[in-house]
């Protein structure tokens, strides 16, 4: 720890409101660094170099000061932290007068140390979950090292998240933003994605998996009404999200839903626009990994769900002309149908979950499109 000259300038205030004397702080060098008078600044002191090689209480009499360089009557004192001194408090004046006052500037100059480190520590903490954020949400990064990361930084990796994007205007300062929702819930985790995005994750542990969409949804009320400049930011929302890749992959989904979001529309649920999201990749992986989800939980139903759904949709949702298409009866098509909607628990008269059954079977990876051209 360094004593820096706003951390001097600290100490001068709060140990002026003690004793009236003249102040001076100097650092490890012996250099004043923050003083009351501002002539004295910069100059080297020679009381302040004995009492941090002495580690202990230089007074300084009148006859003294003739004889050292850049000093005044009266006492300095080191200031120490974990037993180190790293810096010097200096009170001008009669040494009758000022002795008595000593001990209590030194201890609202050490008490001052002792916050600075802490804010410190605060600030390095969540810089590195910040960090840790990143790392998870936007890289391929090995879940070991993960895992050891968020141990030292006290994150339960294994428990859900609510997770949210906010997105605001250039004009407002990031900063305050996550200051205000450290002060709604200090165990959020929070970290920028760009100048004007924000991606958050409420840890949603000790709830039983009934009570989670209950609890999430509270935060979120919370968030909303919490925030300042509500009506200038853009929220989009996710389900609870469990384990290192469900999180993952509802930040991607989010990032793709923000990305085709009508931009007259300030909030959003994951769940309300799922087509949306699907049509708008931010990440190709996410979207494949959606389309196999829905394609997969058809195909472990019954195979041939699959084909009947394809041709009604090519028959135009016709339930008729599909019947005919695969040369079975109507009631047959109407009863896969349903064993379709029962999987997925998708509503087929729903525009956005039939939305979804269609781009499910036509959306194809950009590298097999390649992989194709290439073949010819």
């Amino acid at each position: 720890m360094k004593i820096t000259p706003d951390l001097a300038n600290a100490i001068v205030q709060r140990a002026i409101k003690i004793i009236k004397n003249a102040l001076n702080v100097m650092d490890e060098h012996g250099y004043i660094i923050a003083s009351t008078d501002h002539s004295r600044l910069h100059q080297r002191h020679e009381g302040a170099i004995l009492a941090l090689s002495e580690k202990r209480t230089i007074e300084i009499t009148d006859e003294m000061q003739h004889n050292m360089w850049g000093v005044k009557p009266g006492v300095n004192l080191p200031i120490f932290f974990k037993d180190q001194a790293i810096g010097v408090i200096g009170i001008s004046g009669r040494l009758e007068d000022v002795r008595q006052y000593g001990e209590l500037v030194r201890m609202a100059a050490e008490m001052t140390v002792e916050h600075a480190h802490e804010l410190e520590l605060l600030r390095w903490s969540e810089t590195r979950k910040e960090e840790f954020v990143q790392q998870w949400l936007q890289y391929e990064t090995n879940e070991d090292h993960l895992r050891s990361i968020a141990a030292k930084l006290n994150v339960n990796m294994d428990t859900s998240f609510g997770i949210a994007l906010c997105q605001h205007p250039i004009d407002i300062d990031q900063r305050t933003i996550t200051k205000q929702l450290s002060q709604i819930n200090p165990h959020i985790l929070k970290a920028s994605c760009n100048s004007m995005t924000l991606v958050i994750l409420v840890p949603l542990q000790g709830k039983k998996q009934e009570a989670l969409h209950t609890h999430w949804e509270k935060s979120k009320k919370r968030l909303l009404e919490e925030m300042k400049n509500t009506d200038k930011y853009r929220w989009v929302f996710s389900t609870p999200a469990h384990f290192i890749g469900g999180v993952r992959s509802a930040f991607s989904g989010l990032c793709s839903l923000l990305n085709g979001l009508p931009e007259t529309e300030h909030l959003a649920n994951m769940s309300d626009y799922p087509l949306a999201a699907l049509l708008n990749p931010i990440s190709e992986t996410w979207q494949l990994e959606q389309v196999d989800n829905i394609l997969q939980t058809i195909t472990d139903k019954n195979p041939v769900l699959l084909s009947t759904l394809q041709t009604w949709f090519l028959q135009n949702s016709d339930i008729d002309k599909a019947a005919s298409s695969l040369s079975i009866h109507p009631n047959t098509v109407r009863y896969r149908l349903r064993q379709i909607e029962e999987c997925t628990g998708f509503v087929l008269t729903n525009f956005q979950h039939k939305g979804l059954l269609y781009a499910a079977l036509t959306i194809r990876p950009t590298s097999q499109w390649i992989v194709i051209l290439n073949k010819k």
